[in-house]
């Protein structure tokens, strides 16, 4: 089976880049991005496949993507919410919409990550606290 690993890689610079982002770059044949993304990694990514998503390209990437793994998780706009309103509650941790969608895909398949060790990435705390939706 593929493995995706879905890594956050700092603030824009290669040098805050961890050791563990590092090494799962290294096991991947395939690496997915915006451009701004891929280019902070650059130095990293050399040799692999790269699919780099821009707003105008991101239905072709997807669709891309989708040759290149099993299956996808989709997950709604409801239970990104959801998950996002866990990470506060529970993990006392501010993080924008954008960092929710890898608990909400755990949480819906919760089969699929059963007895196995899951790392999720949270990102962000970009976020007007007047406009939550919770």
């Amino acid at each position: 089976m593929n493995k995706v690993f879905a890594v956050g890689v700092g603030p824009g610079s290669s040098k805050y880049v961890t050791d563990i982002v590092k090494d799962a770059i290294s096991q991947c044949d395939v690496v997915i991005g915006y451009g701004y993304t891929i280019k902070t990694i650059e130095e990293f990514v050399k040799g692999k496949k790269i699919l780099e998503v821009t707003m105008e390209n991101q239905e072709d990437a997807y669709q891309e993507i989708a040759k290149e793994v099993h299956s996808i998780i989709r997950i709604t706009e409801d239970e990104i919410i959801e998950s996002m309103k866990i990470i506060w509650e529970r993990l006392k941790i501010v993080c924008e919409p954008s960092g929710a969608p890898s608990l909400a895909a755990v949480l819906k398949s919760k089969k699929l990550f059963n007895n196995k060790k899951v790392g999720i990435i949270i990102t962000g705390g970009n976020v007007d606290l007047n406009k939550l939706p919770f």
